[in-house]
């Protein structure tokens, strides 16, 4: 039995390896189903259960693996990271705390409680985790990276000096902790006002940053030209299969730091609406379909549709994982990075649901990228002609999308919400089919509430050019 189960397990690597994400999700969906007794292999199922990107079905492993065990750091920190994956902080949080009360000195766990207590928007309570972290582990740099990220520094303010003192210990930090510290040290110097040490800094790691990951601009380019060229009107047109007729989800796309945030708790704020934040639900469920297979894309006239796939199936496949992952809820917000890539199967798929694109000064937006460290996503917002090139593309993708379907997304512009903030909700609600409501109104609605170029228009003027190239459009 055993040896059936680690055959099993390899034909999984092997589908993984191979790019052969649909048949991954299969095949640990169906192992999970027939639930036998694991033991210790839940961590593998749950390991492999992140690796393809399905965090709901990684929480069941990992929930797994981790009963019996409550006194278990390891085993309870996965299943910790599977809880906050998919939405349960708080959950997640009350796992912990008991743990950190009984290993005081145990870095990784205080570390994960403060990000859990910054996410909770309990910024003092994370402030005093990672002080505490620092104060036993002077070396920990993530722990570095995000007090500064959450702390504002003043002149005289003692954590000055004590940053500095590490700055000056460079040569010791391994390549890949340098990025989060200069990070932290960017954010440092940008309180202070120091705005050219801040640009040196947040430079320096996005450098280090982009060299050990690299953004392929090639293959990127290639994506979205041969997105454009496929997916024509005349193909959307001779495409029968109308999906389901279901407006629950709305979906919200737009670059990296373009106002998505915002827009998603002003619609959330609604009483009819659930926040699902940034889910990769849409993409699971439309790995059937797909314009890739074993990692090269197909022609330009024809994608690649699983067995028994069709669009009705994958708008069933991603209403059941929304049911998984936030229960029954008459309208949800989706607000994945990746969906923009995915407008024409979510047009199929469910063709009443509804589409927001969100747009920001393109300058505001790239400075906001480039510093900004980001996990294994946005690879191209270590370079701004990486940041020029991307949010050029993402636009021009937009608007072929905005073209197939007139009327089924909604563009609207950051710097419009801001200085006429009731006007434009009532717009925006009145597309996604909602009733007004006050409570949508966020008096907290301002400039303020993300950081712009302005103080580093100086060392961003070679890349205005590119960055505005598509400001009107």
């Amino acid at each position: 039995m055993a040896s059936d189960f680690q055959s099993h397990i390899a034909k999984i690597r092997n589908c993984i390896a191979g790019n052969e994400d649909y048949q991954a999700v299969c095949d640990l969906r169906q192992i999970i189903k027939n639930r036998p007794e694991h033991g210790e292999q839940w961590q593998a199922i749950a390991e492999l259960c992140h690796s393809v990107g399905d965090m709901d079905a990684g929480l069941i492993a990992a929930r797994n693996f981790a009963e019996g065990h409550p006194e278990d750091p390891g085993r309870q920190g996965m299943l910790s990271e599977f809880l906050v994956a998919t939405g349960r902080i708080q959950e997640a949080f009350d796992l912990m705390v008991p743990l950190a009360e009984k290993y005081s000195e145990h870095a990784p766990l205080h570390y994960s409680i403060g990000v859990m207590l910054s996410q909770l928007g309990r910024v003092e309570e994370a402030e005093t985790r990672f002080t505490h972290i620092l104060d036993i582990q002077p070396n920990y740099i993530l722990a570095w990276e995000q007090l500064a990220q959450i702390h504002e520094f003043k002149s005289g303010d003692p954590w000055i000096g004590r940053y500095r003192q590490v700055e000056e210990l460079e040569h010791l930090i391994p390549d890949e902790d340098k990025p989060p510290f200069f990070y932290g040290l960017g954010k440092l110097y940008d309180d202070l006002g120091d705005y050219d040490k801040a640009f040196a800094s947040f430079q320096k790691a996005a450098a280090i940053k982009n060299r050990i990951s690299p953004f392929n601009r090639e293959a990127f380019n290639a994506h979205v030209e041969r997105l454009e060229n496929l997916f024509s009107a005349e193909l959307f047109a001779k495409e029968q299969d109308s999906g389901i007729q279901s407006n629950q989800p709305i979906f919200i796309v737009g670059v990296p730091r373009s106002g998505s945030s915002l827009i998603d708790r002003i619609i959330s704020a609604h009483s009819d609406v659930t926040s699902g934040g940034e889910m990769s639900l849409f993409w699971l469920a439309a790995l059937p379909f797909d314009t890739h297979k074993n990692g090269q894309p197909l022609s330009l006239t024809s994608y690649h549709m699983e067995k028994d796939a069709t669009w009705t199936s994958i708008a069933q496949d991603y209403l059941d994982r929304l049911q998984e992952r936030l229960g029954s809820c008459e309208r949800i917000t989706d607000k994945s990075l990746v969906n923009y890539l995915y407008i024409h199967a979510i047009m199929q798929a469910l063709p009443k649901a509804k589409i927001i694109y969100c747009r920001r000064d393109p300058v505001d937006t790239a400075w906001s990228n480039f510093r900004t460290l980001f996990g294994t996503d946005n690879l191209m917002s270590y370079d701004l002609d990486d940041i020029a090139l991307y949010q050029h593309s993402y636009h021009r993708l937009m608007k072929h999308w905005q073209k197939l379907r007139p009327g089924t997304i909604f563009e609207i512009r950051h710097e419009e919400l801001v200085s006429q903030p009731e006007q434009n909700i009532k717009r925006l609600l009145d597309f996604c089919d909602l009733e007004f409501e006050e409570g949508c109104l966020l008096p907290h609605i301002s400039d303020t509430a993300m950081e712009t170029a302005k103080n580093y228009a100086s060392h961003l003027e070679p890349w205005l050019e590119k960055l505005r190239g598509d400001e009107k459009a």
